[in-house]
């Protein structure tokens, strides 16, 4: 029994330097250990489907999150956010390419899922430069 105890504290301790060494097993423990995240992994991380379809989600909140603050400088409300997937992702023609340039971008993240408004963002940076340059005269 006391091989046990000493097993386990020279586990510990070998686990505690993995996660100094590594921040991906320090980020995996505070995600795991954290409930509202273990009760969203047990509700729909449950097949490969369920990971495929939660991941996509996910990919596209944050997507969505990112261009729109992008362009406005704001952030764009979830519940919008959330509006705007749910009504992507139930229409016919949107749904299939969404899902095509997010497999591809999850194959490989070089892939962007959308070049979405390149030239809302051009602008926006010429518009700063503008204003920048005219703050300096």
């Amino acid at each position: 029994m006391e091989k046990s105890v000493v097993e386990n504290n020279e586990m510990e301790s070998k686990g505690f330097e993995l996660t100094l060494a590594n921040p991906f097993f320090k980020d995996l423990i505070e995600l795991m250990e954290e409930p509202k995240f273990t009760r969203f992994f047990n509700t729909y991380f449950k097949d490969m489907s369920d990971i495929k379809a939660t991941l996509i989600y996910m990919k596209l909140y944050q997507l969505l999150q990112k261009k729109y603050k992008n362009i406005t400088e704001k952030k764009l409300s979830s519940y919008v956010t959330i509006f705007i997937l749910y009504n992507v992702m139930t229409n016919k023609s949107l749904r299939p390419k969404v899902l095509e340039e997010t497999m591809k971008h999850l194959i490989d993240s070089k892939h962007p899922i959308f070049d979405l408004t390149p030239e809302l963002i051009k602008d926006k940076k010429k518009k700063k430069k503008k204003s920048f340059k005219k703050d300096l005269l």
